[in-house]
């Protein structure tokens, strides 16, 4: 079967009208459903909408969430930043590893990065013992830490093998 440029144009025009329809019906659901969002934060606990709520529209996530929620800061917060600069010490550390061993047939590089290892597993380790319950408050971090752990681990095997030499 042959393929004449005129079926091809068809089918790309088909294809670009297709498209713009999808494209107007999707902009005109999103319209609606953001107007339905803000008319639900405009009105207030007895249903009636307020002045100011209908003049002006919510800025950003705070007139989505209500400022109560984003305002609700606690010492999880505090313990997750904490914890975040600890990470970001150890992905310094994975940094400074991933140099030493770029420097081939060194053993002074192998011994620069096996300390750096070391400064990453202890490092986890100081997460672990500092935040025992980082399961249960942050799950999200907790996965993060997981991550380094089981890359620190791996790596430790990987090298006491004898991969880098």
């Amino acid at each position: 079967m042959k393929v004449n440029p005129e079926q091809v144009r068809a089918l790309q025009e088909a294809e670009a009208a297709q498209q713009a329809r999808k494209a107007k019906e999707g902009d005109a659901s999103f319209g609606d459903l953001l107007a339905q969002e803000v008319e639900k934060g405009a009105q207030d606990a007895s249903g009636n909408v307020s002045a100011a709520a209908s003049s002006a529209p919510p800025l950003g996530a705070a007139g989505l969430y209500g400022i109560e929620a984003i305002s609700a800061v606690s010492d999880d917060n505090q313990a997750g930043q904490q914890v975040m600069a600890k990470v970001e010490g150890i992905l310094s550390e994975w940094e400074n590893y991933a140099a030493q061993l770029e420097v081939p047939d060194s053993e002074v590089s192998l011994r620069g990065a096996n300390g750096a290892l070391e400064g990453i597993e202890s490092g986890v380790q100081d997460i672990r013992t500092a935040w025992p319950d980082l399961e249960q408050d942050n799950p999200e971090l907790n996965s993060v830490v997981d991550e380094l752990e089981i890359l620190a681990v791996t790596e430790r095997f990987k090298f006491n093998r004898g991969d880098y030499l």
